[in-house]
């Protein structure tokens, strides 16, 4: 037998999330007894899930979510339903990350609301009942198989660098649902492209200092290059879509200076968004061609690093991708901003406007009511 879960992931007492193809991923603690009705099985499952801790005085980790698809069966999931799990892992990655690491830049906020690639990796654990004997392996290079655990004695240790949100998982639900929603319809074509970009900036977003700065950028250059469906010259067509996208009409431009084959060049006057469109594609080039990276250019003008600042255009890149799709209901009607912020710092800030958006529409629904004529 086999359970899949997510132990870092901090669901709340009853969250659920349902992906509308059988898999649902499920907070443990509060959903086992009804979604376990076996007391037997239930309390093996709990076992192996205490094993879970952090720190010193093992304290075991709240919040784990098991993902089952159909009935809380245990089975050992096929390779379509272990697919089912990778994509549902990337969906609820990119949802999450579009809510909260959107928000961070200069919010002078502690960025305990942010979650990393380790949050959404599932475990695959084995076990028998009646057998209080556990096994693992791990490595993809060189598998390690390693058994003898008791279930009682084996503890699984949390590495200190991942964090476990203690504001639980709140998600772009309007993304989360028309991502499902154009997977099923008329989107899949765009829908397989938005899942491989995403597993690319998926591996460029843990939270492990074993995945180096230059690892990270050509990382997140692939996703945006998987995205766009980029053709060369890469650099120029990418900031023809930052600009197509992501500009707002009537915001300032500024004079373009940029390097290609060692030449200097100057383009039409363009937003600060093309700016750095460019100055990120310059950082992946030179990385690429083994050139000095400088330290000041892993930033963009001296402030924030394009690593936080690519998921703001990603996340927007992709939502603008999902209305051309969707065309007539365009549910998205974020943009991105060059501005002072919260923490005094002048930077580009993420704006989610449907509320505002909505609202509006709202009141001018009342005030054509009012002006309808009555009759009599």
């Amino acid at each position: 037998m086999q359970i899949t879960y997510f132990p870092y992931l901090p669901l709340r007492d009853n969250e659920y999330i349902n992906f509308g193809d059988g898999l649902v991923i499920w907070h443990f603690q509060s959903l086992a007894e009804k979604n376990i009705p076996d007391k037997t099985m239930r309390d093996l499952i709990t076992k192996l899930l205490n094993a879970n801790v952090q720190g010193d005085l093992q304290e075991k980790i709240k919040g784990i979510a098991v993902a089952s698809i159909g009935n809380a069966d245990f089975r050992s999931f096929t390779d379509e339903e272990e697919r089912q799990v990778q994509e549902a892992k990337l969906i609820l990655f990119l949802s999450k990350i579009a809510k909260t690491n959107t928000a961070i830049l200069g919010s002078g906020s502690d960025g305990w609301t942010l979650s990393t690639s380790e949050n959404f990796e599932p475990v695959y654990q084995n076990f028998e009942v009646g057998n209080d004997h556990i096994s693992e392996s791990a490595g993809y290079i060189i598998n390690v198989g390693m058994g003898g655990y008791k279930i009682n004695e084996k503890k699984f240790y949390k590495p200190s660098h991942v964090v476990i949100s203690p504001f639980g998982l709140p998600l772009d639900k309007e993304l989360l649902i028309q991502l499902l929603h154009v997977r099923k319809k008329n989107g899949k074509e765009l829908f397989r492209r938005i899942m491989r970009a995403t597993e690319l900036l998926f591996q460029s977003y843990y939270n492990s200092t074993n995945v180096s700065r230059n690892a990270r950028i050509l990382l997140i250059a692939a996703s945006f290059e998987t995205l766009l469906d980029l053709e060369e010259p890469a650099r120029k067509h990418f900031k023809d879509y930052v600009e197509k996208y992501c500009d707002i009409p009537g915001e300032t431009k500024y004079r373009h200076y940029y390097y290609s084959h060692r030449k200097a060049k100057r383009d039409k006057n363009k937003s600060i968004k093309v700016l750095w469109a460019d100055s990120f594609f310059q950082l992946r080039n030179q990385i690429i061609h083994g050139d000095v990276v400088r330290d000041n250019m892993y930033l963009f003008q001296n402030g924030d690093r394009h690593l936080d600042i690519s998921i703001l255009f990603f996340t927007q890149l992709v939502k603008s991708l999902m209305n051309e799709r969707l065309a007539i209901n365009k549910p998205f009607v974020d943009r991105i901003e060059w501005k002072e912020r919260k923490d005094k710092t002048t930077g580009f800030q993420y704006e989610d406007c449907s509320l505002s958006v909505m609202l509006t529409k709202f009141f001018r629904k009342i005030q054509r009511k009012k002006k309808t004529p009555k009759t009599v």
